[in-house]
């Protein structure tokens, strides 16, 4: 779409909301009838960081309280995917490494960017590439959809996932949950609710242990691998001093040790310009290598139980074996701790006007250890270690005029990240002719940033005679200082010293081309202008433009040669994403039945977008961090539920996203590279579900809920023009839930079936098949079944 089209766009739609209002004033009555026995509860929402209702905040929202969370078992980040289709959960070299992705924006793997869509625990964002892990006690998930770029954090191109907790309340109670179920599965959750000081201070305190034995079975090691022990456990306190003064302080910990869901291997590419060429070392021609006969029997004797025909055997075991069970000698561990501390405060200075400070301190540590070619040969083989923590405060008045026809929300942001990262590779190890080469990574980075934003909302009714238009304005003004310092024990980090010379000692470039500590200073402005009609109490027209960005900064995996990654530097330039976004939401009775639906059409248009490509550094294999000119995505999002009866409730999702790079050459450390398609996107993601919920005597309730998930082939590599292989087929996923609830008695137990028809699917994958002529992908989990059982008091 050119710039004058999308002109075009924004001007149609004022036709729109004039259309909603006629629609509002005509036809609409007729749907208005009520059943008395069947209604759709009020949601509200924090979208607009304050309390709105859903059905009259103008931002794509899917939301999810505490007891369809309990319906659905979401117990992870891969079943949040599942229950809220549009957010893609993606994983790279093992399950254990994901990272959020809406409407096209992601985080590619090894381009150690900042993520596009980003998680939020009470109000603090939380670093790392994935979600809290913490699904337990929560009151309610918000996925946001589209750039958030004004009133979130330091800005997100593609939405953010809001993890809110249960918060302490006035009376004495709690509750115990027990879940046992196939693999092992077992989980002890439970929270309990106190006053402390009567109508001043409440405290709650919740917690929860999980443990399971993996899903694959390792013929190497005799074992399974995946299983993993967490335990999580969180504090709150709310303090009310009269009807003005509140303040909740939340600490979370969360710890998690064990394995991962490994990769298996996918496809070969042995037509790879490299020389690191698995498809030719790990075979017979290695004979013809090293010019004489035997070679590839010495390695073959080195790895016992490898495919006599090499490498590509080794792809036909695993294809006929499926992903469940997999062959290789790497270690497979996984172990992170997380702290996450949030305090909000808040000032009532009258009805119309508060003031809110919100302080957080995130503190993360993690080990990554994996087997990154899934194979008995050692190709890639990784040890990640990584640390960060983060300080924030945000100060914010949130205010109605005196009439109540502006409704605002100003503030300023700042806050300092600190991160660190050890990486101990080995790579390429033709055993026991040739050592693997041992790399090591070692870096720090630091992000500190000032922000200053301010949004409204203006009734515009009195002004047009159009009753419910308004308008929102907002924008945000953010300087970051980025730093990034590559430490002794990196392998490039002499480079800054002797300069990187050939085997002859020539120079290749001097000294000076290096830096072993670089920083950047930007400074961006996000903005959002909309347009709402709210023809009525039930229906909702709304339009918007926003601009977001993903700064700019330095991959700290690549040698620190000064200068953007198309000149042959380690750094890369900032990404602007700018949108347009028409929709419209529906709350009241269609044919007797309350409904609510929401639609959401939109456009997203990405400059210097953000993307890794797999590459050769002066002739060694490497991953490097680019900007794509430009690419678009454009697509339609659509959901609805309705109750045709009191008893019974039926929904479904359907979006639509058509994504690609409409200027796709770049010049990767000097060589022409093409992008496309467009990652991590699939065309179509869906659901449908329907609950009944049925009274029983003697106070009984009986639920039964079916979900279907359906999604698109995707691709996972930027780059996939020429790494045709990496790509992942469509699946539909099945899944079931019976519960029966003594509600007078405080008691309930549930049954949960997932996957129902053990469909084989996968969620991510890593795809180096470019330089290492190898991809992989990552299976989502089997068919399981758990048993729950709960006592509220």
């Amino acid at each position: 779409m050119t710039i004058r089209s999308r002109d075009k766009t924004i001007l149609a739609v004022g036709v729109m909301l004039l259309a909603g209002n006629a629609v509002g004033a005509g036809t609409l009555p007729a749907l208005t009838k009520t059943i008395s026995d069947a209604v759709l509860e009020e949601v509200i929402v924090t979208a607009r960081r304050q309390e709105e209702n859903l059905a009259e905040t103008p931002v794509a929202v899917t939301f999810l309280g505490s007891d369809e969370l309990a319906m659905q078992a979401v117990l992870s980040e891969q079943d949040l995917r599942i229950a809220a289709p549009g957010l893609t959960v993606r994983a790279s070299s093992n399950s254990n490494q994901l990272n959020f992705a809406i409407r096209g924006q992601s985080l590619d793997a090894f381009s150690d960017t900042r993520p596009g869509v980003l998680p939020y625990f009470d109000e603090i964002q939380v670093n790392g590439d994935g979600g809290s892990s913490a699904f337990y006690d929560l009151s309610s998930v918000q996925v946001l959809s589209g750039p958030q770029g004004t009133l979130f954090g330091r800005g997100a191109t593609g939405g953010a996932v809001l993890y809110t907790s249960e918060k302490p309340r006035a009376q004495f109670g709690g509750y115990v949950s027990g879940t046992f179920g196939d693999y092992g599965l077992a989980k002890l959750e439970g929270a309990i609710n106190s006053p402390i000081i009567a109508d001043s201070l409440r405290g709650r305190l919740a917690g929860f242990y999980q443990s399971r034995r993996g899903y694959q079975q390792n013929l190497f090691s005799h074992r399974d691998t995946g299983g993993f022990d967490r335990f999580g456990l969180r504090g709150s306190l709310l303090w009310v001093i009269g009807e003005r003064f509140e303040s909740t302080l939340v600490v979370d910990y969360t710890h998690f040790a064990g394995g991962s869901i490994v990769d298996v291997l996918w496809n070969l590419k042995p037509d790879a310009p490299t020389p690191a060429a698995s498809a030719v070392l790990y075979s017979p021609a290695l004979d013809a290598i090293f010019n004489f006969p035997g070679a590839f029997a010495a390695v073959s004797a080195a790895h016992p139980g490898v495919s006599p025909v090499g490498i590509a055997g080794d792809l036909a075991e695993q294809r006929a074996r499926g992903p469940f069970v997999v062959n290789f000698d790497g270690a497979n561990r996984y172990r992170s701790n997380n702290t996450i501390a949030s305090n909000i405060t808040t000032y009532k200075f009258s009805e119309n006007t508060q003031l809110r400070n919100i302080l957080g301190q995130t503190n993360s540590k993690s080990q990554n250890v994996s087997d990154i070619d899934a194979t008995l040969y050692l190709i890639d083989h990784n040890d990640l270690r990584s640390s960060s923590s983060q300080f924030s405060e945000e100060l914010q008045i949130i205010g109605k005029d005196l009439v109540g026809r502006l409704a605002y929300v100003a503030g300023s942001f700042y806050s300092r990240e600190n991160s660190s990262l050890l990486s101990l590779a080995g790579l390429i190890g033709i055993e026991p002719l040739v050592p693997a080469s041992k790399q090591t990574g070692n870096y720090t980075k630091q992000h500190s940033t000032y922000a200053a934003y301010a949004q409204g909302n203006c009734d515009f009714s009195s002004a047009t005679g159009i009753r419910g238009l308004s308008g929102t304005i907002g924008g945000r003004f953010t300087r970051e200082k980025t730093s990034l310092s590559i430490l002794p024990a990196d392998v490039s980090f002499g480079l800054a010293t002797t300069g990187l010379r050939d085997a002859a000692g020539s120079i290749i470039l001097p000294a000076s081309a290096f830096d072993n500590t670089q920083s950047k200073i930007t400074q961006n402005l996000s903005w959002t202008l909309g347009l709402q009609d709210q023809v009525n109490s039930q229906l909702l027209f709304y339009a918007a433009t926003r601009r977001s960005y993903k700064n700019g900064g330095f991959n700290g995996l690549v040698s620190p040669v000064i200068g953007l990654s198309s000149d042959g530097g380690n750094g890369f330039a900032t990404e602007i994403v700018t949108d347009v976004e028409l929709g419209m939401k529906f709350q009241g009775q269609i044919a007797e039945m309350p409904a609510r639906l929401t639609l959401a059409a939109f456009s997203d248009w990405m400059s210097s977008a953000q993307h890794a490509a797999f590459t050769f550094a002066r002739g060694n294999p490497a991953v490097i961090t680019v900007n794509v000119p430009k690419a678009r995505v454009r697509g339609l999002e659509l959901a609805g539920r309705i109750k045709p009866r009191r008893e019974i409730t039926v929904g479904a999702t359907l979006n639509y996203a058509d994504a690609e790079f409409t200027d796709n050459l770049v010049l990767a450390q000097g060589i022409p590279t093409f992008f496309g398609p467009y990652p991590d996107t699939p065309k179509t993601t869906g659901s449908v579900f329907a609950e009944i919920s049925k009274p029983l005597p003697g106070g009984l309730k009986l639920t039964l809920r079916s979900d279907m998930y359906s999604q698109g082939s995707s691709v996972f590599t930027s780059t996939q023009s020429n790494n045709v292989g990496a790509k992942l087929p469509g699946y539909s996923v099945v899944n079931f839930s019976l519960g029966v609830e003594g509600k007078p008695d405080g008691w309930s137990v549930t049954i949960n079936l997932k996957n129902a028809f053990n469909k084989i699917y996968y969620v991510g994958g890593v795809a180096p098949a470019e330089v290492l002529q190898f991809n992989t992908a990552i299976p989502g989990a089997p068919r399981t079944v758990s048993f729950e059982g709960s006592y509220e008091f």
